[in-house]
């Protein structure tokens, strides 16, 4: 085996572990969920499963209350379709979303693909969901076409065609019997994601997120189920505040800004915008092994609002032993 691939193999199981120790710090995390959990990540392929020189990429997603929380992985189709098949297989998946996936993957061959799984705190208890994503430049009216059985992906398409954007960035799919869609797509700026909540959702965007955003680069995430609409997001990662030296977001290689050094600071979002933070997100980031937040999202459905930190697992590499 290779130093490169021996090194991979390491930071792959470092990661999977990562992810499993993080759970004892999340509540909304039961203890029947383990085994789903499990069967997930082990749907992910290994690096003796990719193609040489590719690597899984893992996002943890954490609420800023800790009721909430999203593993993802992606990567080269080589690697990651068989699994991808098998899994979903194991879950239960229609032959109605199979032929969904197939359409998307035969037209358009998407660069990554992969899972992802999510806990949400609920009543009378919480709950568990999976699906599948596409991660590339995707047509957003061929995407309306294929998935049909979603009209609301229509009306983004026609939406977002009409400001000049065409293609989303990420396309996922939820199964069971009431699927959804996630699609985010690349915003020219901070301004147009007022215009998508009144536009597409009907509904303000939170007050004061566009002067929190800044001139960062912006994504827009749709939510959108059978009925309509059900949510929208805006994503960006957190750097150094308008205005100040180093407001552009850093470059690959460079060093982030130290955290709490501005406005985007996820525990000052939340602050600006009436959200919980649990003071136990530090905890889970440490667990995680990751550094400050990639990204933050703030979510509405025109009545209420969420706050969502995206880690990178394993990304933090543990300090020297102590002698």
């Amino acid at each position: 085996m290779s130093d490169s691939l021996h090194g991979d193999l390491s930071v792959a199981l470092a990661t999977r572990l990562n992810l499993q120790i993080s759970l004892s710090s999340i509540p909304v995390v039961e203890e029947w969920m383990d085994p789903k959990m499990d069967r997930w990540l082990e749907a992910v392929p290994m690096p003796t499963e990719l193609p040489q020189g590719e690597r899984a990429q893992f996002v943890a997603g954490i609420a800023s209350d800790l009721s909430r929380l999203r593993w993802s992985a992606f990567g080269h189709p080589a690697g990651f379709v068989p699994k991808m098949a098998d899994y979903l297989s194991k879950c239960g998946v229609s032959q109605a979303e199979v032929a969904i996936i197939n359409a998307i993957g035969e037209r358009h061959e998407p660069a990554q693909v992969g899972t992802w799984i999510a806990v949400r705190a609920g009543s009378p208890k919480n709950h568990i969901a999976t699906g599948w994503q596409f991660v590339d430049a995707l047509p957003l009216a061929d995407l309306a076409r294929i998935s049909a059985d979603i009209p609301a992906v229509e009306s983004l398409a026609v939406w977002a065609g009409a400001g000049g954007v065409e293609s989303c960035t990420r396309f996922a799919r939820r199964l069971g019997d009431e699927p959804h869609a996630e699609i985010a797509v690349s915003l020219p700026n901070s301004s147009v994601a007022e215009q998508a909540f009144s536009k597409l959702g009907g509904f303000d965007i939170p007050a004061g997120l566009v002067a929190i955003i800044g001139d960062r680069d912006t994504s827009l995430v749709v939510r959108a189920g059978a009925a309509g609409i059900e949510r929208l997001s805006v994503i960006w990662p957190p750097g150094a505040a308008p205005g100040k030296p180093g407001a552009t977001p850093p470059l690959v290689g460079e060093t982030p800004e130290p955290p709490g050094t501005d406005g985007s600071a996820a525990d000052s979002v939340c602050e600006s915008l009436g959200v919980p933070f649990d003071d136990g997100m530090s905890r889970v980031q440490g667990a995680l092994g990751a550094t400050d937040p990639k990204w933050l999202e703030v979510s509405s459905d025109g009545t209420e609002h969420w706050v969502d930190l995206y880690f990178e697992p394993g990304s933090n590499p543990p300090g020297p032993r102590p002698n």
